[in-house]
């Protein structure tokens, strides 16, 4: 009997602190995306001078993902400066593959940054909002200026803040 006793007293704990024993998610902050000239502008939650390793851009059918790969841009090895955002196009990057991204229609955006994924869904109405007006930018479901996004979201500990 005190045998099921203790059984039953140890399975009413784990239920019981369930939900305080296991570990959050992290905060990640979000990615900013904008226009400059006909490309997309993102603007990365990050100090100046991080490493932009890649980016996939993969248009979107739907809610889902376009199964067939051969239709996603691939890039890696950004060559600009970060601090001012990283830009989605293919004279800025030592390697691109792929079709041009058709930034008309919705699209998922990965990229990995100093070893870090980071990555959002843009749909067409999204980012036709922010189209019109140079040098703003959607991040998360708000218009924010270059400005304000770097405000909210870059680390306070940069060696730099002067690098944007």
């Amino acid at each position: 009997m005190k045998r099921i006793i203790g059984a039953t007293t140890s399975v009413v704990a784990l239920l019981g602190c369930a939900s305080c024993a296991l570990p959050s998610q992290p905060d990640v902050s979000p990615i900013g995306i904008g226009w400059q000239d006909d490309s997309v502008l993102v603007l990365l939650p990050a100090c100046p001078g991080v490493e932009v390793e890649s980016v996939v851009v993969t248009p979107l059918i739907g809610d889902d993902f376009d199964p067939d790969e051969s239709h996603a841009w691939r890039a890696t090895g950004y060559r600009g400066p970060t601090g001012g955002g990283v830009l989605l196009a293919a004279a800025e990057w030592r390697t691109a593959t792929g079709a041009s991204p058709d930034w008309s229609g919705a699209f998922g955006i990965d990229l990995v940054v100093d070893g870090e994924d980071l990555g959002t869904v843009v749909y067409e109405e999204e980012l036709s909002s922010v189209a019109p007006r140079p040098g703003e930018f959607l991040v998360e479901d708000e218009t924010m200026t270059k400005e304000e996004y770097l405000s909210d979201f870059r680390p306070d500990t940069c060696p730099s803040q002067d690098a944007a």
